[in-house]
């Protein structure tokens, strides 16, 4: 055969470099500012190292080895972010697949001054200014009250009608995002409202009072007279129990201011008191006992009041309630005497007048006594 040739063996040894396996990215929704946001990726290898790239920048500190699993990242900065993958072995580097914009929404600000037109019920919630595109929300006690104004300027929520903490939550319209402004406002609430009793309108003379009164709470009597100028009388304290105003001869509207000298609440009660003018009483004629058919009438009368002829009651001394239907009923005429007819009929008379609401009532001054005439007897004897 022929020779062999001889010679040394080598073994050969070829690396061949591979690239990391891309995965996915997943992009997170949009957050507010204070919220961080998660970008992941759907997939990673061991071996392979993995690193957050924000504008093509290496975010420091969020290298993650790969695991066979899901991989994440949070961060609190908006902007573009990749992910790039490394072999350790090899140093062979390739870009995952994809790129989130995380949006990171700023809040509204919160440094705007809550104030009011004052510390009690009714007052005005106030907020010394505000941004553009963003909503301001009235709370009271926590509770949205759902009155809300929209910036830019500053802003009045207008009167409020609840005692509470009131606060005011910002939110960006576009993006949701939202802060609560820092401070409150309290608001106090006023004295209670009570009614009058009694009921319905009251004549000159008459006294009325309010149902109740709290403890501590100072009550006045604000009279618009029908004539002249509006004036007060009071206060009186309350203590719990109703309070008797006595008789008031004004006529005109009365109504209660009520005020609470430790918070300087106060309020002007919406219920309200008519008190009516009593009939003038003007002279009845004639002025002195008359003998058989008398004639009945005033020396005077006012316009749009009536006047009735009633008779006394021998017993007690009162006129009887119904009017005598002997005299009709004459409407009065500021200047003018009344007559009511004649009578012959022996008894006590008097005038009653009525305003024109039949509301009140007075007795004319004087009665008329009509006598009986004397019977006639003849002489005796004749001649």
């Amino acid at each position: 055969g022929g020779a062999e040739c001889p010679g040394n063996s080598f073994i050969y040894t070829y690396m061949i470099n591979t690239e990391p396996q891309k995965y996915e990215l997943i992009c997170p929704a949009p957050v507010c500012q204070g919220s961080s946001v998660s970008i992941k990726l759907n997939g990673s290898d061991i071996g392979i190292e993995y690193l957050l790239m924000k504008e093509n920048m290496p975010v420091l500190g969020s290298t993650v080895q790969g695991t066979g699993d899901t991989l994440s990242w949070d961060v609190l900065l908006s902007g573009v972010y990749t992910v790039k993958g490394t072999n350790i072995s090899n140093q062979q580097s390739v870009l995952m697949n994809g790129q989130c914009q995380a949006v990171i929404n700023p809040n509204p600000g919160a440094g705007y001054l809550i104030g009011s037109t004052g510390n009690c019920v009714g007052d005005h919630i106030t907020l010394n200014g505000s941004q553009a595109g963003v909503r301001y929300e009235l709370y009271n006690n926590g509770i949205n009250t759902l009155i809300f104004r929209d910036g830019p300027g500053p802003l009045d929520f207008g009167p409020q009608a609840s005692p509470g903490e009131y606060t005011i939550k910002a939110t960006y319209i576009t993006s949701g995002c939202t802060v609560w402004i820092d401070g409150s406002i309290n608001l106090l609430p006023l004295p209670d409202e009570f009614q009058f009793t009694p009921a319905g309108s009251l004549c000159s003379g008459d006294e009325f009072s309010i149902k109740g009164a709290q403890p501590g709470i100072l009550y006045s009597l604000i009279c618009t007279p029908t004539v002249g100028a509006s004036f007060t009388l009071g206060p009186w304290m309350g203590d719990g129990n109703p309070i008797n105003f006595g008789p008031q001869l004004e006529p005109g509207i009365y109504k209660v201011f009520a005020y609470n000298p430790l918070t300087g609440c106060d309020i002007l009660m919406a219920d309200e008191k008519l008190i009516w003018p009593n009939p003038i009483p003007y002279n009845v004629t004639p002025a002195t006992p008359q003998c058989g058919n008398t004639t009945i009438g005033t020396d005077n009368s006012e316009t749009g009041f009536t006047y009735r002829v009633h008779r006394i009651d021998p017993i007690s001394g009162n006129p009887y309630n119904l009017p005598d239907p002997a005299f009709p009923v004459q409407t009065g005429n500021t200047g003018q005497p009344l007559i009511f007819g004649s009578t012959s009929v022996p008894w006590t008379y008097c005038v009653i007048a009525f305003d024109p609401n039949n509301i009140c009532t007075s007795e004319m001054n004087g009665r008329v006594t009509v006598l009986p005439t004397p019977t006639q007897y003849n002489i005796q004897p004749t001649g």
